[in-house]
């Protein structure tokens, strides 16, 4: 599984480039955009988004911590109801059926 990964420009919110990582973890980007500075995104399933801004420039951003995404949910009601139960049975060749409720 990979993290999907991505630049846009600040002022406008419009994509420079994306990759989708290796299974390691590692990734790389290129692209031109002119900007000073960019927001980078990866996005993984399971996990928060993880953005940051940073300086289009040839770096290593080192180990980029990802948290765990809550998908808990706050409450939940489960109701339901039992069927009536049936209870065949078998006498001089005539099925009887009995029905039984709770």
């Amino acid at each position: 599984t990979a993290a999907t990964v991505y630049l846009e420009k600040p002022a406008d919110s419009s994509l420079v480039t994306y990759t989708i990582s290796k299974e390691n973890g590692t990734f790389q980007l290129s692209g031109k955009s002119g900007a000073s500075k960019l927001n980078l995104f990866v996005s993984y399933a399971g996990f928060k988004p993880y953005s940051t801004q940073i300086e289009p420039v040839n770096k290593d951003l080192g180990t980029l911590v990802m948290e765990v995404q809550d998908n808990t949910l706050g409450e939940i009601t489960v109701t339901a109801e039992r069927a009536p139960a049936c209870n065949l049975s078998r006498s001089n060749r005539e099925s009887t059926a009995i029905l039984i409720s709770a």
